[in-house]
């Protein structure tokens, strides 16, 4: 080693001295250095100090009491405009794409495509083989008026709907027909009408010596699902069905005041639609539609119709009724056409009689569903899910493109918050896009059936946006009762185009045209019925549902006037109900709105206090409904009262801890908190299922069973009371007493403090 050299020890080679030139510039980087943090340490010190990540607990909530992450939500919600969202409307409405077609894959395409370009973190379309109906082109469905002497057609009802407006010209337009009808032919029968078929209205048949057996059974739409009617009909022993569209319900303005000059159902228009009770595909009830499942055959499920059934539009069903013999039916039957409306059974004319052929196919075929996923940070494994059926019965205009239209637009902004800032949810946010919902909530009931377990322990809420414009009356929410105040505060936030004060939001419009009935001031939040893919989630697995939409003022519970008709166009749509697409922006703007509060707010937005008065408020409509009812059976419903008792108790003491929790930074601490108000909701979902619905589990709030579109409150019971004077089954009344103060109390032990 030469004397004064220095080695480096990794490479035993000498390292040559540095110069004095170099000691001086080293000296230099280092001054410079100084004098810039302490220009920095100055400006920082006395400039007005911003909040910044570091002056933001692990709650989310900066020093300042204010949320960090609002600021972004709101850049989102700005980012939202009614031009993007009119020309989703417009890609998602230029051809019929009913569910298993090819334009109904092509259009999930479509989506998935732009949520992969929106940088989602997981992006995949779904596939399942599921039965469907669909009528065949070459051989049409006929409905006649017959003569029975010579066999000569005296008026004859079949092919596809008149076209009213050129934008409805499409090779691909399907003539009408109701899913899963059977295949059949009834020769030569008689006509009965039914008003709008519901139990009732087949009682006053009953009382009045009018039998169905035999006879082919008229009813009007509105009211009660069309499935039910078809049920109610085959129960008391008719033929076949036929259901049309009364003008007093769709067209009250007048039948020569209709589309295409208003928004009003004219007489060249009918409404298809499903008249199946499966939920899901009808062939794999409990199970998901995939490979190595078994299917049962259609002779194996009591959820299809077992007699033929077919619509027709007013302008031909006009010349059916108005040929009815029999008594005049009184002035709550009587419909909007220019005739007396009579019962029958049978025309005045005994040699006419009705011919109904129906020639629907069930096939198998393949159905897509479309899931974008964007992964949370704080807590990737909890799901805020949004979702919207992307199938139409024909090019559909509201039902279900306007919801579709919405979605894609909420999701546009939060991907451009996703990629245009350092922004990322607290939790996992899931888009979905089913794929035949119209046949009976298939698609989104797969995924739940294969989804089960994950999403029974992971999903925080699913919102439901299916025809998000329907109507530009008010905007209108149905839920969970611990979700009720999550929508108020949201819909405060976001303008409404309708209202005469340019100020005013989506909650004080609300407010004034459906009010709440039971809280002055508020507007009303109703519970969910069993009419689009929130039931899955909410009555099968227990993950507390939202289904919005911006509402027509209806009668007779019409949901909008061309309801699943050729006439429901992107044209109707924007000449004469969202011209400038403004509604759709408020929709997109309060969906963003609430998705990214429950994906990004520490403390899940339940009000446990709103589900504890919805579950006090409905069990005393309980007792006024049954009480002398269970007198004759010797039921007491106090035990059940004692639970719920209990229950408002936990729920008060929770509501107070978690106010205490509000800024808290325990990440364990608020983890416990979600997961018991998460966990309760669960609680009351009963494993074998309602009486004889066992796709249907919530003990609190499930469809009634007399009407799939209304909603119900503790339906076992109820279901067990409304046929007791027939059934006389009184286990069936005590056990689901049982099962249902057994859920309370559980989900009231869920609240209770956890030491």
């Amino acid at each position: 080693m030469a004397s004064g050299e220095t080695f480096d020890l990794t490479t035993n080679k000498p390292v040559k001295r540095r110069t004095n030139r170099f000691w001086c510039l080293v000296a230099l980087g280092i001054l410079v250095a100084l004098v810039i943090f302490f220009v920095g340490f100055l400006i920082g010190y006395f400039a007005k100090k911003a909040p910044t990540s570091k002056t933001v607990n692990s709650s989310g909530k900066r020093e300042n009491g204010e949320y960090d992450y609002k600021k972004y939500h709101e850049q989102a919600v700005n980012s939202l405009t009614a031009e993007s969202v009119e020309t989703f409307s417009r890609n998602f409405t230029k051809r019929p794409h009913i569910g298993g077609g090819e334009e109904n894959r092509k259009l999930g395409e479509y989506i998935r495509d732009k949520w992969i370009s929106y940088k989602f973190d997981h992006v995949e379309m779904v596939r399942y083989d599921v039965l469907l109906s669909m009528p065949p082109r070459d051989k049409p469905n006929v409905v006649k008026i017959l003569n029975t002497t010579d066999g000569s057609v005296l008026w004859n009802v079949e092919g596809p709907e008149k076209i009213a407006e050129p934008s409805e010209n499409d090779s691909l337009v399907l003539p009408p027909f109701l899913g899963y009808s059977p295949p059949g032919v009834v020769q030569a029968a008689d006509l009965l009408y039914a008003n709008y078929g519901t139990v009732d209205d087949f009682k006053e048949l009953e009382k009045r010596n009018l039998n169905c057996t035999g006879n082919i059974v008229i009813m009007r739409y509105g009211k009660i699902f069309r499935g039910n009617k078809v049920q109610n009909a085959e129960k008391c022993g008719a033929a076949g069905v036929l259901l049309y569209s009364d003008p007093a319900d769709y067209s009250p303005e007048g039948m020569n005041n209709t589309f295409p000059k208003t928004w009003w159902l004219p007489g060249t228009g009918t409404q298809r639609g499903t008249i199946s009770f499966a939920h899901g595909d009808p062939l794999t009830p409990l199970l998901p539609s995939i490979d190595g499942v078994y299917r049962i055959t259609r002779n194996d499920t009591d959820a299809l119709p077992k007699i033929p059934a077919q619509v027709m539009t007013y302008d031909n069903a006009v010349e059916f009724l108005k040929r009815l013999k029999g008594d005049q039916v009184p002035p709550e039957w009587a419909g909007g056409l220019n005739i007396v409306y009579r019962f029958g059974p049978g025309f005045i004319d005994s040699e006419l009689k009705v011919r109904l052929e129906v020639n629907n196919q069930f096939v198998t075929k393949p159905i897509f569903n479309v899931i974008g996923t964007i992964l949370g940070k704080e807590e990737p494994d909890r799901l805020v899910l949004m979702g919207n059926h992307r199938d139409a019965w024909v090019f559909g205009g509201v039902d279900p493109s306007s919801g579709t239209a919405v979605m894609m637009e909420a999701s546009r902004g939060i991907g451009e918050l996703l990629t245009n800032t350092d922004w990322r949810p607290r939790r996992t946010i899931v888009f979905c896009s089913w794929g035949a919902e119209e046949s009976g909530l298939i698609g989104s009931y797969e995924w739940v059936e294969e989804n089960r377990n994950m999403l029974r322990d992971r999903a925080v809420m699913y919102l439901n946006v299916d025809s998000a414009v329907k109507g530009n009356y008010s905007f209108g929410a149905n839920g969970n009762p611990g979700l009720k105040s999550l929508v108020f505060q949201e819909s405060a936030f976001v303008k409404d185009p309708n209202a005469h004060d340019k100020e005013a939001s989506l909650y004080d419009h609300w407010s004034i045209k459906t009010p709440s009935s039971t809280e002055p001031g508020k507007p009303h939040f109703g519970t969910l019925g069993a009419g689009s893919d929130y039931v899955p989630f909410s009555h099968f697995i227990g993950v507390p549902s939202i289904d919005m939409s911006y509402r027509f003022k209806s009668m007779n519970r019409t949901l909008y006037p061309v309801y699943h008709t050729v006439h429901d166009t992107f044209y109707w749509q924007k000449t004469f109900n969202d011209p400038h697409f403004t509604i759709h922006l408020s929709m997109s703007q309060i969906g963003a709105r609430i998705v990214l509060e429950a994906a990004d707010t520490p403390i899940l937005p339940y009000n446990l206090l709103d589900y504890k008065e919805a579950l006090e408020r409905n069990f005393e409509a309980l007792k006024s409904f049954s009480k002398s009812l269970l007198l004759q059976g010797n039921v007491t419903l106090d035990h059940l009262a004692n639970q719920i008792k209990q229950f408002s108790r936990n729920a008060d003491a929770f509501e107070k801890r978690k106010a205490e929790a509000r800024d808290t930074q325990d990440f364990a601490k608020l983890r416990i908190l979600n997961d018991q108000m998460m966990n309760m909701e669960r609680a009351f979902i009963w494993p074998l299922g309602l009486p004889g619905r066992q796709l249907l589990r919530h003990v609190l709030f499930a469809p009634q069973m007399h009407n799939n579109y209304g909603s119900s409150s503790f339906p076992g019971i109820t279901d067990a009371l409304f046929d007791i004077e027939k059934t006389n089954d009184w286990k069936l009344v005590k056990e689901q007493v049982s099962i249902a103060l057994t859920c309370v109390r559980e989900a009231g032990k869920i609240l209770a403090l956890m030491d």
